[in-house]
């Protein structure tokens, strides 16, 4: 590839910004704060979404 003096493209990968959290919206209540513990299978469910585009204008 040096000789014919060729190279790949090199793309920036895709990068989420943060959430900005100073907004109007309402935040949902924490009822489990950190208390993770059960004392029986599926007693509490915890999801995992961090990010989720939706297409809406005006959201990042």
């Amino acid at each position: 590839m040096h000789k014919h003096r060729i190279q790949s493209i090199v793309r920036k990968k895709y990068r989420v910004q943060t959430t900005d959290s100073n907004h109007m919206y309402v935040v949902a209540e924490n009822h489990l704060d950190r208390d993770i513990y059960a004392e029986r299978l599926a007693e509490k469910w915890v999801p995992d979404l961090t990010y989720i585009r939706t297409g809406k204008a005006g959201c990042t």
